[in-house]
């Protein structure tokens, strides 16, 4: 019994230590296995963050895309300088990829704006963070609430609703009135003026009147052109003299006429020519009274010509006529005081150009004299006349405007057509050539226009929701779309 006892005590023994051998290998097997989990170089890791696109539109949506190992949750972030909509945020991110949309925010600069964001990747055995930049584009909206545009050498003007005054293009002479001589390829404010109720940019200089009826005029003051009393160049307005009851202005080549309520006008600055209308050619750079004219109703400027729409509906005109651009029917090298144009027009508007008049009739037709080189009279000729000759194919016209070699009339149901020289694409139609247009062709792309401005190889137009289109030359960023590429159809001007 005693042995039986022994043996089976010795069999337990092995038994147990056979079993301890069989657990502890069961152990050592499954530590084999096992993941190390917090073994050497587990440390989160971030590669291939990247945001798909890199660059959006204003208010857009981009998404961030990147792979994350040994991490268990992320976190987005941008910098607390320009923050981003729903960031913060934290996410898990075990399954080892990334792929979040994110909206940026809305851009209304002029320039683009670059945002920096940060992603953080936390494990088990610490953090890691990178970094990208996503950028917004400026947002190219049209410029809108616009109450009146005109064009005048190499430069636009556009009287927004409030009063203010932007202006663009060429400001070698300070003409846009931005406190500098930069041009800009986009609209900029005219600075201290925020009370204008009409505009006239012109070549080398440009002129409001104000809500108080007086005056404003900045740029070149070479001739007396500003109506200060100086000849000092301002590159902000300054006050004309002696006039507080305007009701228009207009400006030519160094030289500026404002109607007075009195519907008298009133000149300065440059003379040579008998732009000023008052007997003699001598300059002056304060206001002086046109001769014999009390009934004027409009005035227009043109290179170094005047015209006055009277009352009676004729036409006056003064100032240069070596191309007849004063329409009397006399041969004269110039006039200076008022001369009626022949025929006896009855006329409901008039605009002054380059070396040619053009007159709206009270019929919807348009007459114009003058030079006729480039076609601009639209008479299907390239002769000159200084007697008004019809326009072609123009009747029904609402407006008209006489730029420096073309023309262009507002049409029925907003059409616009112009004719002349085509160069630079200033006729709208999509093409750009050197060959005279001698009759009206349409403008492509426009329907509701309810203005049309026209100047040094470009014109504009203003359309629905007070917004503003320009085609043509260029090179100055006259055409207000940021670039100074010329177009030869209409492009919208940039706020």
């Amino acid at each position: 019994m005693a042995r039986t006892i022994a043996r089976e005590g010795r069999g337990l023994a092995r038994l147990y230590a056979r079993g301890g051998l069989v657990v502890c290998a069961c152990v050592a097997l499954l530590a084999s296995v096992a993941p190390a989990a917090n073994a050497a170089g587990s440390k989160p890791k971030i590669t291939d963050l990247a945001a798909s696109p890199a660059t959006v539109p204003s208010g857009g949506a981009t998404t961030i895309t990147a792979t994350v190992t040994n991490a268990t949750s992320c976190t987005l972030s941008s910098t607390a300088s320009r923050p981003v909509s729903g960031l913060p945020v934290t996410f898990p991110c075990e399954s080892g990829s990334i792929d979040r949309e994110l909206t940026m925010p809305a851009n209304t600069g002029k320039k683009a704006v670059a945002y920096k964001l940060k992603l953080v990747a936390t494990g088990g055995d610490g953090s890691t963070s990178s970094k990208l930049t996503v950028k917004v584009s400026a947002q190219e909206t049209g410029l809108g609430g616009v109450a009146q545009v005109v064009a005048g050498g190499g430069s636009t003007c556009a009287l927004l609703s409030s009063g203010r005054v932007d202006c663009w293009g060429d400001n070698n002479d300070g003409q846009l009135g931005t406190g500098n001589t930069k041009n800009a390829e986009l609209p900029a404010e005219v600075r201290d003026l925020t009370d204008a109720t009409q505009i006239a940019p012109g070549g080398t200089h440009s002129c409001a009147v104000r809500s108080t009826g007086h005056v404003a005029c900045w740029g070149d003051n070479e001739y007396g052109d500003l109506g200060d009393g100086s000849t000092v160049n301002s590159s902000t307005p300054v006050e004309v003299d002696g006039i507080s009851d305007a009701s228009a202005v207009t400006v030519g080549v160094e030289f500026s006429c404002a109607l007075l309520t009195t519907s008298h006008v009133r000149c300065w600055g440059y003379n040579d020519h008998g732009e000023l209308g008052d007997g003699n050619t001598k300059s002056s750079d304060t206001p002086t009274e046109v001769s014999s004219l009390a009934d004027a109703t409009s005035v227009s400027a043109g290179q170094v010509h005047v015209c006055a729409l009277l009352s009676t509906m004729a036409v006056d005109c003064w100032g240069a006529d070596e191309t007849g651009q004063l329409g009397d029917g006399v041969e004269e090298v110039e006039a200076l005081t008022p001369v009626e144009v022949d025929g006896h027009l009855a006329a409901s508007e008039v605009s002054a150009g380059g070396y040619g008049t053009c007159g709206r009739l009270t019929t919807g037709t348009v007459d114009c004299w003058g030079f006729n080189e480039y076609g601009q009279l639209g008479d299907g000729s390239e002769v000159g006349s200084d007697v008004p000759v019809e326009t072609l194919e123009s009747s029904g016209a609402s407006a008209v405007a006489s730029g420096w070699m073309h023309a262009c009339a507002l049409m029925p149901a907003g059409r616009i057509e112009c004719w002349g020289e085509n160069e630079a694409g200033e006729l709208g139609n999509g093409t750009m050539t050197t060959s005279p247009n001698p009759v009206p062709v349409e403008v492509h792309g426009i329907e509701g226009a309810t203005s049309v401005t026209a100047a040094v190889q470009f014109s504009c137009a203003l359309i629905p929701a007070g917004h503003v289109v320009c085609w043509g030359q260029n090179s100055y960023g006259q055409l207000g779309d940021g670039s100074t590429k010329s177009s030869a159809t209409p492009v919208e001007v940039h706020a």
